[in-house]
Parts: structure tokens; sequence; C-alpha cells
């Protein structure tokens, strides 16, 4: 009896040890979050949510051709789906010619937009500049709050404090519409070229259009090499992957397509 009481109280007594780590975290995590984001009741929950989805290993990730303009600025997209085929997160980038990176953070909750995090980032020849902006939506899609930091390479903005701003409403509808192949993003049939040794079918719009190698035959491309004024423009639908050669270069390769 005096046996099954020891073990009884030092259950009680580990118990309440987990309890007591368990609120510290707890305190701790919303501490952290305050400072954060602060000035905003809701963040804890936003930012909460936005952790989740970040530690989620169960999506499958999906990525879309690289785009380019005629100022030789790049785009690209990359999903990350659940088992209903719903995407969580999509994540979009934007690199121009001048040392300037765009990336756009977009989370979704269902079908809802739950929050974004843009990151403009600017290299000079001396330092970089970053600008972080948070924006949080609510049940109805509408940003109800946008908070900003800024940094350099002396002082990296994720060591700095958050900023209300006016809130900013970051529109997932390019992201979308890259990685769809969809609208400025349509794979219209462009032409074929030739670089180092690589036969390249370029595809997209006046907007933007991608390149990729063909490593092969492709029963459909005979028909569009001879008659390429016929097909000129006509929509596509490609399937691709990404290759890294051994010596470090990397392009898009046609795995399969199809007149639309």
């Amino acid at each position: 009896m005096q046996r099954l009481l020891m073990i009884f109280c030092c259950s009680i007594v580990g118990l309440t040890s987990c309890n007591e780590q368990v609120d510290e975290e707890k305190t701790k995590v919303k501490k952290e979050l305050k400072q954060l984001v602060p000035d905003y009741k809701d963040a804890s929950y936003y930012e909460s949510e936005i952790l989740k989805i970040d530690n989620r290993d169960d999506l499958t990730e999906a990525k879309s051709l690289t785009y380019v303009d005629n100022d030789g600025t790049t785009y690209n997209s990359t999903a990350l789906v659940n088992d209903k085929m719903q995407i969580v997160k999509l994540i979009s980038k934007k690199t121009k010619s001048d040392g300037q990176d765009i990336e756009i953070h977009h989370y979704f909750l269902g079908v809802s937009r739950l929050a974004s995090i843009k990151i403009a980032q600017k290299y000079t020849e001396t330092d970089c500049f970053t600008t972080e902006t948070r924006t949080y939506y609510n049940d109805k899609g509408k940003a109800c709050f946008s908070a900003v930091r800024i940094g350099n390479a002396k002082k990296p903005y994720a060591k700095n404090e958050y900023k209300t701003c006016d809130k900013l409403d970051l529109n997932p509808q390019l992201a979308f519409d890259i990685i769809n192949q969809e609208g400025k993003f349509q794979t219209n049939f462009l032409g074929f070229n030739e670089v180092n040794d690589k036969i390249y079918i370029t595809v997209g719009t006046d907007f933007y259009n991608a390149s990729l190698v063909i490593p092969g035959y492709i029963d459909l491309l005979k028909t569009l090499k001879n008659n390429e004024t016929k097909y000129l423009n006509k929509p596509l639908k490609v399937e691709f992957k990404e290759v890294m050669e051994p010596n470090g270069f990397s392009y898009q390769a046609l795995l399969d397509i199809k007149i639309l």
C-alpha cells in the first residue's frame, strides 16, 4: 500500500511538472508572438496558424515553369497541396535583372486566405536591403492588418521589430496564373531555337515566356516543327521537370505536351 502511494505521488509530481513546462512554453510562444507583431489582438492566432502550415510535412510540392519577361525578370511559383488537392501555401518569386528579389508567401485555410508575407530584397555592391510585410485577412478575405519591418546587412530585418502600416492586400492571382499556366502565363506555342547543342521549345505570351529543353523524341513535336506557322500562338499544356547537370547548369526539360 505504501509503495502504491509513493508511485501515485510520483505520478502527480511528474504530471504537475509536465503541465508547468507546457504552460511555460505557451507563455513563451505568446510573448514571442506579441513581440513579433504588436498592437493587434489576433496576432497570436494568425502567427500560430502560419507556424502550423510551415511545419507540416504531409504536403505535396508542385512547381511552376520559370518564365521571363522582355526586361529579363523571372517569375515562378511553388504550391504546397494537401491530400484533398487544396493549396495550403502558395509561394511566388520575382527576380529582377537589377538585383531585386520579391517573394510572397500566401497562406490558406480551406479556400479562404489566412495571411501573406512579402519579402523584398534589393542588392547593391555594398549592402542588401530587406523589407518584410505581413498581412492578415478576415473571414471575408479582406486585409484586416498589416505590419512591416526593414533591415540591411549590418542590422538584419529578422532582428528588428514590426511597425503597423497601411493595410496591404497581396492578391495571389498572379501566383495562381503562374502555377496553372493561365492568363498572361498561358503556354502558347512560340517556336523552337537551339542553344549550345540543346534544342528548346518556347511557350508563353507576348508578356512572359518559358523555354524547355527537348530531351528526346515526342511525337507531337514533329507536327509542330513541320507546321510552325500554323500552330503559332496555339495554346499548349506542357509537363516538365527541372534538371541539374553535374557542372551546375540547370534547365527545364519537357516531359509531355498537348494542344488544347
